[in-house]
């Protein structure tokens, strides 16, 4: 084969001008000449209208490098000026080999070179364009190395390394030379490939090897220590191509391809087959994005045809048919005579000479044509002028050929996509060719490479995404069946974007780096899988799908990537550096499938990996200053008023643009507005506030700022575990920076968080201590503000302690009492739903029930968090015995509990739930539910605070199933929990409980130091909501009948006097 010096397209053995582009054929360009300048003209022109190719990205590349071994020696042996023509034509045989498959030579090293595939033009099988280039590189240095053994006695060998990884690469000059660089460790492990490498070989590291295993012939070489590298590198020799040319060719070997989701399309392509078998012939188009399935059907239905006897030939498009044109027409050919690309060359001359028409046959040089097209001519066989001459007419006498069968067949042609010019104006002309035969032309594209001339010549089948139950069987057949693997099938699923492709591919990369151990198909998992990897042959598909984009578009869509996954076009106008018209940019994003609408000036993704490679293709320098001209536009937009999370995403993008004060205010900002509504993103909020501020220059604000993170931290405790070691560091810190600047507001602040932590670790009193202490430092001028925000905290650790009314009289002299005498509105949503209970408690149920209504009402049109609101529901019934709706209320409460996901919150609503099945007498599955819930207020657990208070529901409980033994147990221990923590609420909560047990386990004694101790916790607290409930188990203990009725009628009419009416009626009803 003789090489085209200007497009380097192959072409036959004695062959004048080039069959692909014209030019005249003859000695390659001088050597020297390719080295001085080294990327031929049809790859220049390509780099060069990609204009961030030119400013610079990062790229996921396969890097190659090649040089020959002991040079110094050689070039010794040669002397200067024959040393200098052996290398110029050296550095030609290598250039030839990057340059057919589309790779960009780099450098020159002195005695060999580096080059690139898939930088700057991206391409999806860069690795393999690597491997071909690899392998034919050594095969024309083992010729030329022939050569010199014979003439000059040089025994010249040459050695190639292989890396795959992300590059960055540089600057590009015009005229595409030293000044393109790729930088990084992904270039270093190359070079560091090459050096081990033994003469004559190729060696690849793990990562190339896994992009192209199945297409190549590959020999594990073991791990060895790499210089530069801190771990052990497997590394492989190439040894050939290999027997899969596709990842599903290779899968379908394996057994693991199952097939999902395509019965619709299938049925057709069946229903299509029995038209063309009755004789009227068919052309039908496959076509669909990149991985959405196309080969996999054509696999599935040719199998089935196959199965009922319909005969198949198969063509495949390369990606570098540009140098092989009509290979795939040469394929089918082959094929239709019953032989096979590189059969016995004279096997394949005797079956043309029987196949050809006679007709044919006799034409002159028709014969010889037919062999130089099956590749088996022979030199002098076929004149250049005749040869000319006959090309058309037996080009049309082939596509006729093909089809013209008395049996049914199917012709197939994949990815025409890639087929050159003079290929496709072939198929055109067989598409015409098949009517009227039993012919079915298969053809199959991708949706965003269609082929004009053929769109009008068929039907055309669209492949659409996969719905989401393909995906998930697919997954979960792909994974297995271990319940370790359950998990991952609707992650991987979702983001896979409807594309099979994807999700085989994650589970693959899941395998590969070990997170998953097993076979394909009987997974189990091994390390937890924190975020879902883009494997890299997924990442390389759609970079080379992106860099394909006209330049401004692709500019546009990298804008986009940074705004997020869904945005508008004016934020996008904003961050974009495009000049051009944005809305038909988005227009033909749309188009192109790259984007969706999403209502009025909406866009969002088409699939989440699209925005996630667009985004990581750019240096970090660019995505930086889009990110703060677009933290500058949302500040702008929502003042000093985020709303629906707005602040979470303006620290987002001023962390990533690097300024780490900006991105901690705003995350302190954050964090104060998901305060009421998401515990777990408020902590996450003061915990990316920490970080950020820390890393900040110093100034006074950022001190007084880094001092509201750690307090928000420590009163985000109690929801996220933090254990008391990490808060009291916390404090430490906090408190020594606010000693340095003197601030009285930083102080309370800390004064405040810190007391709230310590009243769920169960030390109470001196919780109310330091929140008092924190409110009287605030300064006259900030008290208001302080104590508005902070009220809950000061209500939740008075209230604690016994002494609501002293902390409902702090918060007032702080901010004045219309929280409390006003209306219910957001600002003091939950401080009024706390204090409704407090009112229950205080014998005021008719008050705490309306302010409980509304507050919750509230919460939940604003989304807070409002599953402790439905619990102080059920506990608003155990003080008014009216139960209607009192379980649903409490399933509520876990429902809601559950979206927190907190200890915390789940502990208050199983307590509920407990509480309300123990009130409808559903005592057994009152106990389960408390017993299960009650490690959840374990210290440490998050709801320790309310330990006493779920002993003493679960006492009750444990009461009513007649376990009496068990229930005195639970309520002692419920009262020593309160009295430990100084929680007298809880006390007498647990003292209720304990009063309620009969005579036979509490004897008189016990009982009347008990009830003391009880009546006066309610007298000091003002509990007039609870005296009829002792009032009550005093009566039940007095053994005198007629005593007993006086006594509960007082009762009853104490239930009347605090509304609690249903538990007067249930007194009379059971002791007339």
């Amino acid at each position: 084969m003789i090489a085209c010096p200007a497009c380097a397209a192959d072409n036959p053995d004695g062959s004048r001008f080039c069959n692909q582009c014209g030019a005249r054929l003859g000695d390659s360009p001088a050597p020297s000449a390719a080295r001085a300048g080294y990327t031929p003209r049809h790859l220049v022109d390509r780099v060069l209208k990609d204009r961030s190719a030119m400013i610079g990205e990062r790229k996921r590349v396969t890097v190659l490098f090649a040089d020959i071994k002991g040079s110094t020696r050689l070039a010794e042996q040669a002397g200067v000026e024959a040393w200098h023509a052996i290398l110029d034509r050296f550095f030609g045989l290598l250039a030839h080999a990057v340059h057919r498959y589309e790779g960009t030579i780099n450098q020159y090293t002195g005695d060999g070179v580096m080059a690139l595939f898939g930088a700057p033009i991206a391409h999806e099988d860069h690795a393999q364009r690597a491997c071909h280039a690899a392998l034919e590189m050594q095969a024309a240095v083992r010729g030329f190395a022939d050569e010199l053994r014979l003439e000059r006695g040089l025994n010249l060998t040459l050695r190639v390394g292989l890396n795959t990884g992300e590059v960055v690469v540089g600057r590009i000059g015009d005229d595409l030379r030293m000044d393109y660089t790729a930088q990084g460790a992904t270039v270093n492990l190359a070079a560091r490939m090459e050096q081990i490498c033994e003469p004559g070989q190729v060696y690849l590291s793990r990562a190339s090897a896994i992009q192209v295993e199945g297409a190549f012939a590959l020999r594990s070489l073991g791990a060895t220590r790499v210089s530069g590298v801190e771990q052990a590198v497997e590394v492989f020799a190439l040894e050939g191509r290999g027997e899969h040319g596709s990842r599903l060719a290779r899968r379908l070997a394996d057994g693991v391809a199952p097939f999902f989701g395509r019965e619709a399309e299938l049925a057709r392509l069946q229903a299509c087959m029995a038209e063309a078998a009755s004789g009227f012939g068919r052309v039908v188009a496959l076509t669909g994005a990149a991985g959405i399935g196309k080969s996999r059907l054509c696999h599935e239905f040719l199998a089935s045809a196959e199965k009922r006897g319909v005969r198949v030939h198969r063509a495949a498009a390369s990606p570098y048919a540009r140098h092989q044109p009509m290979a795939a027409p040469r394929a089918l050919y082959l094929s239709r005579i019953g032989c096979e690309v590189g059969a016995d060359p004279e096997d394949v001359r005797r079956c043309i000479e029987s196949d050809l028409p006679e007709s044919v046959r006799n034409r002159p040089g028709a014969l010889a044509f037919a062999m130089e097209f099956a590749g088996v001519g022979k030199p002098g066989e076929l004149n250049e002028t005749l040869a000319a001459s006959l090309r058309d007419s037996m080009m049309s006498l082939l596509a006729h050929y093909l089809p013209k069968v008395t049996e049914p067949q199917i012709l197939l042609f994949e990815d025409v996509q890639h087929l050159d010019e003079l290929t496709l104006d072939f198929v055109c002309q067989l598409a015409e060719a098949v009517a009227g035969t039993p012919t079915l032309l298969l053809l199959s594209w991708r949706a965003d490479a269609a082929p004009g001339k053929l769109l009008e010549m068929g039907e055309t089948l669209t492949l659409g995404p996969l719905d989401g139950g393909a995906l998930k069987r697919l997954a979960a057949a792909s994974l297995g069946s271990d319940a370790s693997v359950g998990p991952l099938v609707a992650r991987i699923a979702e983001r896979s974007g409807g594309n099979p492709f994807f999700v085989e591919e994650a589970v693959t990369a899941l395998a590969e780096t070990g997170q998953l151990a097993g076979s394909p198909g009987a997974y189990r998992l091994v390390k937890a899988v924190d975020q879902l990897p883009i494997p890299d042959s997924v990442h390389a598909l759609i970079a080379a799908r992106i860099d394909r984009l006209p330049e401004s578009h692709k500019a546009w869509l990298q804008a986009a990537s940074v705004v997020g996954a869904d945005f508008d076009a004016a934020l996008l106008a904003v961050v974009s550096e495009g000049t051009d018209d944005a809305a038909s940019a988005l227009d033909a994003l749309e188009c192109a499938g790259f984007l969706q609408s999403s209502g009025g000036n909406g866009r969002r993704f088409a699939q989440p990996l699209l925005r996630e490679v667009a985004y990581g293709m750019q240096l970090e320098s660019r995505r930086a200053r889009m990110h703060a001209r677009l933290a500058e536009a949302l500040e702008a937009r929502c003042g000093n008023n985020p709303v629906q999370g707005s602040a979470r995403s303006i620290a987002e993008h001023w962390a990533l643009a690097g300024n780490w004060a900006r991105a901690g205010q705003w995350n302190l900002h954050a964090a104060r507005w998901f305060a009421a509504r998401d515990t777990r993103v408020t902590a996450e909020q003061y915990r990316q506030a920490l970080e950020h501020l820390d890393r900040a220059p110093f100034s006074p604000e950022v001190r007084r700022l880094r001092i509201a993170a750690r307090a928000g931290l420590i009163r985000q405790a109690q929801f996220t575990l933090l254990d008391e070691d990490s808060v009291n560091r916390a404090y430490a810190e906090a408190r020594a920076l606010a000693e340095e600047c003197g601030d009285p507001l930083c102080a309370a602040e800390l004064s405040i968080s810190y007391g709230a932590d310590q009243l769920q670790r169960g030390r109470a009193e001196l919780a109310a201590k330091l929140v008092e202490e924190g409110v009287r430092l605030c300064p006259d001028d900030q008290r208001a503000a302080v104590a508005a925000r902070f009220r809950l905290p000061i209500l939740l650790s008075f209230g604690s302690i016994g002494r609501l009314r002293e902390g409902i009289e702090l918060a007032n002299w702080a901010s004045g009492d219309a929280w409390l005498t006003g209306p219910v509105e957001l600002e003091n949503t939950l401080s009024r739903g706390f204090v409704s209970i407090q009112f229950a408690w205080g014998g005021e149920l008719q008050r705490g029930r309306d302010d409980l209504d509304a507050a919750l009402r509230l919460a939940e049109r604003d989304g807070r968090i409002a599953s402790w609101m439905h619990g102080l529901r059920v506990e608003m019934a155990w003080f008014s015995g009216n139960l209607d709706g009192v379980l649903e209320e409490a399933d509520r409460a876990v429902e809601q509990a559950d979206v927190v996901a907190t200890a915390y919150f789940r502990a208050l609503a199983l307590r509920g739930r407990g509480q309300a099945l123990t009130l409808l007498g559903r005592h057994e599955e009152a106990i389960r539910t408390l017993r299960e819930s009650l490690p959840l207020t374990s210290r440490g657990a998050g709801a320790f605070q309310f330990r006493a208070h779920h002993r003493a529901v679960l006492a009750e409980a444990l009461l009513g199933a007649g376990h009496i033994d068990e229930a005195a147990q639970e309520a002692q221990a419920a009262v020593a929990n309160a009295q430990a923590s100084g929680a007298k609420l809880w006390e007498l909560r647990a003292w209720i409980a304990l009063l309620a047990l009969p005579a036979e386990v509490l004897d008189d004694a016990a009982a009347q130091a008990g009830f003391a101790r009880a009546y006066e916790l309610a007298r000091t607290m003002s509990a007039r909501g609870v005296e009829p409930r002792l009032d009550e188990c005093a009566a039940l203990r007095l053994r005198d009948h007629a005593e007993r009725t006086r006594a509960l009628e007082a009762v009853a009419q104490g239930y009347e006097r605090i509304g609690a009416f249903a538990h007067a009626r249930r007194v009379r009803a059971r002791h007339p």
